[in-house]
């Protein structure tokens, strides 16, 4: 009883906040029938949740939005009474008001309802094949309100007995399994009623109704199917291998047997997210979990098998155990981002997973940079601030964190701190409070102090570091002030303090770790070294600016892959913010030019693109194509435009980089003239050309501008046998920039031809080619009404991102002035990034491209 009162306590607390539910019934079990009519894209419901109301009332709350309510009836202590429904839509509350008390203890709440499958892609709504409707969900993170009334908050968990009348032909994928088929009610239907789940929130309910095909396996005793529509069912057997090899490893490493007494992985024709990690019943976008073998790169077999990894991690981290509110999304998202490497790594080592991770951290910390960051745990209230949550920081920043986190303690520590967690809080909720302190108590260091210096607080630091020897030892000063993107915002913020765990690796000596919490501290190693990284293995989430003596003398000869990976990052981060020239960073490519690491080179070249078109004006760009083409022309030939005999999947990767590179930034004749040559022969036969190399060749041969070739493309995506092969082609078609080719591209975009998942992703593609970026914004705001019916609840956003690539004052005024009178939902902060990002840009250009230009006149 005590725990009981608690809880209600804490739930009354939260109800100050507007939106959230007053916590006057506490849900345990729902009981609910489903009716779906796919014809009229409409559904009915019946629904009996189980409560224990926690002090007497005379009214009840719940979450419900865009529901038709028909009758609410509740039971208590014997006496049924009927309510009075008041709907709230702007808050998306029904509250149910009764005649008399329903006292304290346990009442059965009935509910009979009616809902729309809609088509925006989110709660109970309708999908489209090429043949026929299915109906499917996505309920995260605050649309379950719109397939069934509920308590549609992640503290208030509770059973899911599921069952559905559906047509005969059709079957339904859900949380649990089937555990009755019979015939009707009525002519043409059957009735599937499902298994019982174990305690879970709201948002995590799945169901999705249609003639689902399915591959099936197992690993460790449980049941595993890979599903999709009948058509597609040929391109499941990759996910089904990985999903096993996953499973598997995560037995193992958690310490606790998969909780669920099946999996089932669908591939849904309309998704807007990526995949949704629904308890026993993962759903996904197609193009993220259908592999045609014959014919994919392998980017796409990555790509499969990442997502995978990381919604099956959730699993555990997020379904067993959830977070209490939403602030803590990160701990989720953070978490399953972090784990993503883990199975892969041990399955698929060629892929180098652990250089992907330390990529992950750069490129986390380059969002981190913005003025216009916020902290890994921030407030959120609305359905509107809650979206935007979802978004770099809560998925890299905090998987990055956990990286670092994790070195400094010790993998084997980590995983006994996440195994505590774990067993501690099944199948209920927590905190990031609970998280960390469990690490900490499993490894007696200070968790807690540097987690919360680095979720409490924006941005990140940059430890700045300087050396010098004396009698036999390294002193080693080190400083830390907050890392910005911009060099008018550089060297503010001056109270901001992390507790850093900075490890430090001398030159063919031994990584050690320090704690840096002040603004300067002085360390000494044993030893003299003349170089020193001050980011052993990469994992730190901070940058790192090296005085100028060392700056001259490295990378060492034992720097590894990862720490290179870093270096190159971090200086180029510099160069951005002003605090070097941007010919220290081309001198030191010249340094490291021999590499043929994929990783490395990848980070090593991907700042070129930035410095080619924001930096250079017509005087300087024929002598960095020309700069270009002598340190990487000779990385191109070696490796070639075609495959050699059991190359490594690294070299397949590093191949179109390069190419790109050389092609499109470097200007070289014969490999554009290759590439030509390549995408024709693809159009022939998809396996004529290596599948990772395909959209490069596709893209450098649509620089051409043939509108002969603009319409073979179009006509192979049309025909196109994979989620993959259609991508390769309508992407490449948003490659053309003749004015009359992207008009048509642009009004292929609105058509009912694009679905509404696909559609943000073109427009963006259309405004981050610089050829074709101005006409493309003019139409999109000329065509504002079509573009933004074509948006769902998130993907409004990714278009205002998508204006970030402008560079110039009246650029950043127009895209300011558009969106403060075109509202878009869940992009405020968005909007905030991109101005930001368009403001850094023009300040690069400011303070860097008469530096390029100068360096490139010297002749280098």
């Amino acid at each position: 009883m005590k725990k009981l009162a608690l809880v209600v306590v804490v739930f009354w607390s939260l109800a100050c906040a507007a939106q959230r539910l007053p916590g006057d019934a506490l849900p345990l079990s729902y009981k609910i029938t489903l009716t779906p009519y796919l014809p009229t894209a409409t559904f009915t419901g019946e629904e009996t949740i189980g409560l224990r109301i926690p002090r007497a009332t005379k009214t009840i709350t719940l979450n419900s939005a865009e529901i038709e309510f028909h009758q609410a009836t509740i039971t208590a202590a014997g006496k049924t009474q009927t309510a009075a429904v008041s709907l709230d839509a702007g808050r998306q509350i029904a509250t149910l008001n009764f005649v008399d008390e329903i006292p304290a203890g346990a009442a059965e709440l009935h509910i009979s309802f009616k809902g729309v499958l809609n088509d925006k892609l989110r709660g109970f709504y309708l999908s489209q094949s090429s043949t026929r409707r299915y109906a499917t969900t996505q309920l995260e993170s605050t649309d379950a309100r719109r397939a069934f009334p509920c308590f549609d908050e992640p503290i208030y968990k509770a059973t899911f007995t599921m069952t559905f009348i559906v047509d005969e032909a059709d079957t339904v994928v859900a949380n649990g399994r089937i555990i009755s088929d019979k015939p009707g009610p009525g002519a043409g239907k059957h009735t599937l009623q499902f298994s019982t789940t174990a305690k879970m929130s709201s948002y995590l309910v799945a169901m999705a109704v249609g003639d689902w095909k399915c591959v099936e396996g197992g690993t460790d005793g449980i049941p595993i199917r890979i599903c999709s529509v009948p058509e597609k069912k040929e391109l499941l057997g990759f996910a089904l291998q990985s999903t096993e090899q996953i499973v598997h490893f995560f037995n193992r490493y958690y310490g606790i047997k998969y909780p669920f007494e099946k999996l089932d992985v669908l591939a849904v024709p309309d998704f807007e997210a990526g995949a949704m990690e629904n308890t026993g019943a993962i759903f996904y976008r197609e193009s993220v979990l259908l592999v045609d073998e014959k014919n994919a790169s392998v980017e796409t077999y990555k790509t499969v098998a990442e997502i995978l990894a990381h919604e099956i991690a959730h699993q555990w981290f997020g379904d067993l155990v959830t977070m209490k509110w939403w602030d803590n999304v990160w701990l989720n998202e953070g978490f399953a981002t972090w784990a993503t490497s883990k199975p892969l790594a041990a399955w698929k080592p060629g892929w180098k997973e652990e250089l992907d991770d330390v990529e992950g951290t750069a490129q986390s910390l380059d969002a981190d940079s913005s003025v216009n960051t916020r902290q890994i745990r921030a407030k959120a209230e609305t359905p509107e601030e809650i979206n935007e949550l979802f978004d770099g920081i809560a998925y890299g920043k905090a998987a990055a964190v956990l990286r670092m986190v994790e070195s400094y303690m010790g993998p084997e520590d980590f995983r006994k701190g996440v195994h505590q967690y774990l067993e501690k809080y099944s199948y209920g909720n927590a905190t990031a409070e609970d998280f960390w302190n469990t690490l900490g108590s499993v490894s007696a260091k200070p968790v807690a102090k540097i987690m919360a210096s680095f979720v409490e607080q924006p941005g990140a630091p940059v430890v700045s570091i300087k050396t010098q020897c004396s009698a036999g030892k390294t002193e080693v000063e080190l400083s830390q002030q907050r890392s910005f993107d911009d060099s008018k915002a550089f060297g503010t913020s001056l109270d901001q303090l992390w507790t850093i765990p900075v490890c430090l690796n001398p030159e063919n000596g031994k990584a050690s770790c320090v704690i840096l919490e002040q603004k300067k501290q002085t360390f000494s190693l044993p030893g003299c070294y003349e170089t020193l990284n001050a980011n052993a293995a990469g994992t730190g989430f901070y940058r790192v600016a090296y005085d100028v003596p060392m700056m001259r003398r490295i990378p060492g000869n034992s720097w590894t892959a990862a720490e290179r990976v870093r270096l190159l990052r971090d200086t180029w981060a510099l160069v951005r913010a002003g605090q070097l020239p941007v010919g220290h960073y081309l001198s030191l490519l010249e340094r490291m030019d021999q590499e043929t690491d994929r990783a490395t080179v990848e980070s090593a070249v991907k700042p070129l693109p930035t410095i080619s078109n924001d930096l250079t004006d017509e005087s300087d760009t024929a002598a960095l194509q020309a700069w270009i083409q002598k340190h990487y022309g000779p990385l191109v030939q070696k490796i070639g435009l075609k495959p050699n005999a059991g190359e490594s999947d690294d070299m397949k990767q590093l191949r179109p980089i390069m190419v790109e590179l050389l092609g499109r930034y470097g200007k070289s004749v014969p490999v554009l003239a290759e590439a030509r040559q390549l995408a024709e022969s693809y159009l022939q036969d998809r396996s004529a050309v290596e599948p990772s190399l395909a959209p490069t060749v596709l893209n450098l041969a649509a620089l051409s501008n043939d509108e002969g070739l603009y319409e073979k493309y179009l006509a192979a995506a049309r025909s196109a046998r994979s989620p993959e092969e259609y991508l390769n082609f309508l992407e490449a078609a948003a490659t053309f920039s003749k004015p009359e080719l992207v008009q048509k591209t642009f009004d292929l975009v609105l058509s009912p031809e694009i679905r509404s998942q696909d559609s943000p992703f073109l427009l963006v593609r259309l405004l981050g080619n610089p050829l074709t970026r101005v006409q493309s914004w003019k139409l999109i705001k000329e065509n504002w009404s079509a573009v933004e019916a074509k948006f769902t609840f998130s993907s409004g956003s990714r278009v205002v991102a998508g204006t970030g690539w402008f560079c110039d004052a009246e650029s950043r005024a127009d895209v300011q002035s558009f969106f403060a009178e075109h509202k878009v939902a869940s992009a405020e902060r968005t909007l905030r990034q991109t101005v930001g990002r368009i403001d850094n840009c023009m300040d690069l250009r400011a303070h860097q491209a008469q530096n390029l230009s100068a360096w490139l006149a010297d002749g280098k």
